[in-house]
């Protein structure tokens, strides 16, 4: 059976191994930025299609390695079946793998095609050097849909790690009360309804290989999204618009402390709030948490839960002041920033 390795962020492991789960019941195997699960050809597409945790989707070329690379799949190069190219996420390793891939492959009399090629074949280092056919033929976590972004903008792979980790479901009356651009609801729109990020996307690599199962999109509570400015709703509306998933938010500009007047019996609120900074005092943004958590503790559900992408998890000490009971925290990073994606539940 084909080796399928999915690329991850740092610390988006188990997030990855989460979603895969939702999609179907798998034994995986997690190293640092890896995670491998033995499927069909056809199971592999279909993950590559949706998962949003993934930043790759390979198939395995050869088994991990730490010095040299051993033989690869003759049976995954006989499906480079057109022209290819070597990329990695370091210099190094792109030389390197195009060096050894070069040969392999040039004994299946295919070219390489540095500009538009066919199929990937991709690297990355971490403990072990892992090669792989490319399913996709791109990075993942560039969305398509992020036309609007800001300064403050997060990675979509974070977001999805971020929802998957809060445990939301399509039946949970989900609130991001700090919109941004709209990363956080539209990730949970996709997540939950089981809409591809890539639905609008042609030219897949894997098209060439198999087609993956037609998805049928799952109904589900419509996400409320609020901002302070009128910019970052315009962000939302046509960042999910370009999403398809515009009809499954509700966006609109709501300052903060005035949430409990929007929504009431709230499961879960998701949201990555502003961090303090040179443009930012700490006593206003400890003040904003205040606020956050306050507006949480009266819109909530007993029970319910409140995550937060964290910058500078100590700037969130008032949570306990609001008997909210931190349940667990995920260090992440996204590229060398290292953030924390902590869960709280209010404990009343």
């Amino acid at each position: 059976m084909p080796t399928i390795l999915v690329i991850t962020d740092k610390g988006c492991e188990q997030a990855c191994v989460l979603e895969i789960a939702r999609w179907m019941k798998k034994e995986t195997t997690i190293a640092e930025q890896i995670v491998t699960v033995d499927c069909s050809l056809e199971e592999g597409a279909l993950l590559a299609f949706h998962l949003q945790t993934a930043r790759r989707v390979l198939l395995q070329l050869t088994a991990p390695y730490t010095d040299s690379p051993g033989e690869p799949d003759p049976a995954v190069l006989g499906l480079i079946d057109g022209t290819f190219k070597a990329e990695g996420h370091s210099t190094g390793i792109t030389q390197e793998l195009v060096e050894q891939v070069g040969g392999w492959v040039h004994k299946q009399g295919k070219s390489v095609d540095l500009v538009n090629p066919q199929f990937i074949v991709y690297a990355i280092k971490t403990d072990k050097t892992y090669v792989g056919l490319d399913l996709v033929g791109k990075a993942l976590e560039k969305r398509e849909w992020r036309i609007m972004l800001s300064r403050r903008s997060l990675r979509a792979t974070i977001a999805a790690a971020a929802l998957l980790y809060a445990d939301v479901q399509g039946d949970d009356v989900l609130v991001d009360p700090s919109g941004d651009d709209g990363t956080l609801a539209i990730e949970a729109a996709l997540l939950l309804s089981k809409t591809s990020p890539l639905q609008f996307s042609t030219g897949l690599a894997y098209e060439k290989l198999t087609v993956p199962k037609t998805v049928p999109v799952r109904e589900i509570e419509k996400i409320s999204v609020f901002c302070e400015n009128l910019r970052d709703v315009k962000a939302v509306r046509m960042n999910s618009k370009l999403a398809g998933v515009e009809k499954l938010l509700h966006s609109t500009k709501v300052p903060l402390d005035w949430l409990h007047t929007k929504v009431a019996d709230v499961d879960k609120i998701v949201t990555y709030p502003v961090s303090s900074g040179k443009a930012l005092p700490l006593k206003i943004v400890e003040k904003r948490n205040e606020t956050l958590f306050e507006q949480a503790a009266e819109v909530l559900k007993k029970k319910g839960t409140i995550t937060c992408i964290c910058v500078k998890p100590e700037e969130f000490a008032c949570a306990q002041k609001y008997k909210f009971k931190l349940l667990h925290t995920h260090p992440v990073w996204m590229g060398k920033s290292k953030l924390e994606i902590m869960t709280w539940e209010h404990d009343v």
